[in-house]
């Protein structure tokens, strides 16, 4: 941040500071009926000082003349139940302030009535909130200020009278003056500074979240797009729900309006949507399946934060069974327990087993965990009465005059360790898939340069090959070697797996047959084998190899691989196994003879193992037709049916 904006944020916490002056206290055995204020230079702390009536409900309770002194006086940190009578679902309270005489420009600042609610000044109605017949669901973390009319008391004797809607449920009460409400009387000028510092104080790490949100919802955007991966657009738009949830929030916490049931709806689905795609963002990146313990857990905590606090706002008398007594308390428990317990055990899991990404996932979530698993243990000590009730140190963070809560400090920090995992994660990406590439690149060279090599001119016979990967590299392989005494030596093979092991394995086999002094199939096999052998386990190879002499005569030895066909009849062989297994394998010699006009074919599982779009293998029986075509005939027809694995051709025949 510039040393100027540094400085001006200082100025301006250092004026809101000076200006809003702690309010004063009333003193601990204030009598409301006899409250002073002299106006000079700070507002006067009104909050747990009035008389209370909840019996019955009389617009003459806002006079000032009124008597109430048969009313019962509201203690300090006194609840609702203390004093509300059942049935009655409206509460007054007033009080008595002696005020400078003909004092203007008074004003009441109220926070925390949880409730609908009416303020009236000598007689006079001066604002309230909300619909008396309502939830009566508010904004509570900013004060509303309420102008008095100008010489709203001539003689200094001022009565503030406050008329609460309660909302009455099966099991409680809620709403009225509570142990967290506060109100002020002051001056414009104090109410204003209050209201001011109280926004910013309430609201910035709200300001602050909206802000790394937005960020971090950029750069997921912009690695979705260049990158295609699911995993970012999860995360972008989980991060751009939060950031217009931190909005919505930060424009309903600052103005004196009431939240109607659709827009309770619409918030909390802001506040629950960014869990869900963390959820799924966590899912992929850790590569477990869907509808299972993941998908449990994001439908649970829609249950858990629509559909139970929801159904109460829109019927409260009917589900108030939902957010108070013990069922919604324990669904709760379950659903975070299940959320930041095991989750971040099946990311640490994930992580010891080489998941690199889980490392900084568990970073991410582990603070946010510990909090929530923190506040379920003081939740069930509460219930089980083993502590009590009371402040939550949990809540906000102490120390400080801003008004943070712990789970804004774990969401800041899991936004920034997000943001360098977005970052890592895409450096190293971006690295692997260069060094695959390059590698990818090399291993293709040289297959193709080696496969080049396996086509060399074939005196005497008519050779036909066909080669067609299913990839940009394939697994088999085929060679060609003329004799200087007139016969052919043939080879077509196929390495076990798929991709660059595949083809780097297909690389060392041809460079083998190329260095292989020996013609005979069966030698050629046996120290074929023992080369793979002394690579160690890098899986098996099939083969079949052929040696053909120029007066048609021909033997083969087969090592697990396809038998050749002769004429569209496949010849026997005794079996063996592939290559790269055992040392002790054996590869017996097959003699035949190739007349004139007569075709040989060699060709891997790939053409038999052709599977249509509907799941039917291309099969076995056919290769009796099929192996009675041209090569590149044959490689079409599996090509065309279905091709899943590498398709290799040879056919032969005397010139």
């Amino acid at each position: 941040m510039p040393r100027r904006s540094l400085l001006t944020i200082l100025l301006l916490l250092s004026m809101a500071a000076l200006h809003a002056q702690t309010p004063v206290p009333a003193p601990e055995n204030a009598d409301p009926s006899h409250l002073t204020w002299t106006g000079m230079d700070r507002p006067l702390n009104i909050s747990s000082f009035w008389f209370t009536n909840s019996t019955q409900d009389d617009p003459a309770f806002a006079q000032p003349g009124y008597d109430d002194s048969h009313w019962r006086p509201h203690k300090r940190g006194e609840t609702l139940r203390a004093y509300w009578q059942r049935p009655s679902s409206v509460v007054w309270y007033r009080t008595h302030i002696e005020v400078p005489p003909g004092a203007g420009d008074l004003t009441v600042s109220i926070r925390s009535i949880h409730g609908p609610f009416e303020l009236y000044a000598n007689g006079q109605k001066v604002g309230g909130a909300g619909s008396m017949g309502g939830q009566g669901v508010f904004g509570d973390m900013i004060p509303l200020v309420y102008h008095l009319p100008a010489n709203i008391a001539p003689d200094g004797h001022l009565v503030l009278a406050l008329r609460a809607g309660i909302l009455v449920t099966n099991n409680s009460a809620q709403g009225g003056i509570g142990t967290d409400s506060y109100l002020l009387l002051g001056s414009a000028a104090h109410s204003n500074d209050t209201r001011s510092l109280a926004v910013f104080e309430s609201l910035a790490s709200n300001y602050t979240n909206s802000v790394i949100a937005c960020i971090a919802g950029i750069v997921a955007i912009g690695l979705f797009l260049s990158a295609r991966g699911r995993e970012y657009l999860d995360l972008a738009i989980s991060y751009i729900t939060l950031a217009v949830y931190n909005i919505v929030e930060i424009w309903e916490f600052s103005r004196p309006i009431s939240r109607s049931g659709f827009a309770l709806l619409l918030t909390t689905l802001l506040a629950t949507i960014p869990v869900l795609f963390n959820l799924e963002f966590i899912r992929r990146i850790l590569g477990r399946p869907r509808w299972k313990l993941f998908g449990v857990t994001q439908v649970l905590m829609l249950v858990n934060s629509v559909a139970l606090q929801n159904l109460f706002v829109f019927a409260p008398q009917t589900f108030s069974f939902l957010v108070q007594g013990l069922f919604p308390t324990a669904f709760a428990i379950a659903t975070y327990a299940l959320l930041d317990f095991v989750v971040p055990i099946i990311i640490f899991r994930a992580w010891r087993g080489g998941n690199r990404d889980a490392g900084l996932l568990l970073v991410a979530v582990l603070p946010s965990s510990v909090l929530v698993l923190a506040q379920i243990t003081r939740s069930i000590l509460i219930l089980a009465k083993a502590i009590a009730g009371g402040n939550n140190p949990l809540e906000r963070v102490p120390g400080i005059t801003f008004d943070i809560g712990w789970s804004e400090v774990t969401s800041f920090f899991a936004s920034i360790v997000l943001l360098l995992f977005m970052v890592l994660r895409t450096i190293r990406l971006a690295r692997e898939k260069a060094e695959l590439s390059a590698e990818i690149a090399a291993a293709h060279n040289v297959q193709t340069l080696l496969l080049a090599r396996a086509a060399q001119p074939t005196p005497g016979f008519a050779v036909e090959t066909a080669y067609r990967p299913a990839s940009e590299v394939g697994g088999d392989f085929f060679l060609i070697s003329p004799g200087q005494d007139g016969s052919l030596f043939a080879i077509v093979g196929d390495v076990s797996g798929k991709g660059m092991q595949a083809a780097l394995r297909v690389s060392l086999i041809l460079g083998a047959l190329h260095r292989e002094s020996s013609r005979e199939p069966s030698i050629v096999l046996q120290n074929l084998n023992s080369a793979l052998l002394s690579q160690g386990d890098i899986g098996f190879t099939t083969a079949c190899a052929l040696l053909v002499e120029k007066d048609g005569r021909f033997r083969y030895a087969n090592a697990g691989h396809l038998n050749p066909y002769l004429d569209g009849e496949e010849l026997p062989s005794a079996g063996a196994l592939p290559l790269g297994i055992s040392p002790q394998a054996e590869y017996d010699t097959e003699h035949g003879n190739l007349a004139t006009r007569q075709r040989l074919v060699l060709l891997s599982d790939g053409v038999p193992e052709a599977r249509s779009a509907a799941g039917d293998l291309y099969g076995f029986d056919k290769l009796v037709t099929l192996t009675r075509l041209p090569a590149n005939d044959i490689a079409e027809v599996a090509h065309a049916f279905g091709q899943t694995d590498d398709i290799t051709v040879l056919a032969l025949a005397l010139a």
